[in-house]
């Protein structure tokens, strides 16, 4: 019992030399660790998948939440705060049919460059007519020449 407190005791004072002397003797044996990892997920495998979907069911909004950062950094670089920002800016509503939908972040895609934000429909709609204008403004003569271009909310159209 005695060593157990010494351990304890000695490892709060030298918490800093502890923790770089593990983290030494993991770079030395990296692959030893992934071998052992790796033939014990093997024999227990079963064990392992249930054990990692109760962690994942128990920490399901987190989970979300930290997947919707990653993916708002690597597709879109922007941080939770920059869009957040671009929400409040167009009053939580799409950028051209200002319907309050749930939005999608609008870029361009030889750039990469973000844009606004669009409802599903808009984005699609950019989306179809390959960021052309040209195809845009068929679209609107074709709606106007079968008189189609009266207010539609009911349908959705925003042409």
């Amino acid at each position: 019992m005695a060593n157990k407190e010494y351990q304890k005791e000695y490892y709060k004072k030298n918490k800093v030399k502890v923790l770089l002397r593990c983290k030494i003797h993991y770079a030395d044996h990296k692959e030893d660790y992934k071998k052992y990892r790796k033939e014990y997920y093997l024999k227990n495998k079963e064990k392992a998948r249930v054990r990692g979907k109760k962690r994942y069911e128990e920490n399901k909004p987190a989970i979300a939440a930290q997947r919707k950062i990653y993916l708002l950094k690597r597709k879109y670089n922007l941080t939770p705060e920059e869009y957040a920002n671009m929400c409040n800016k167009q009053n939580n509503s799409c950028a051209i049919c200002k319907q309050e939908l749930k939005l999608k972040i609008d870029h361009d895609h030889d750039t990469g460059k973000t844009r606004e934000l669009l409802c599903n429909n808009c984005n699609l709609l950019i989306g179809m007519c390959r960021e052309s204008l040209d195809i845009l403004e068929s679209a609107k003569d074709y709606l106007k020449k079968h008189k189609l271009g009266g207010p539609r909310e009911r349908m959705g159209c925003i042409l």
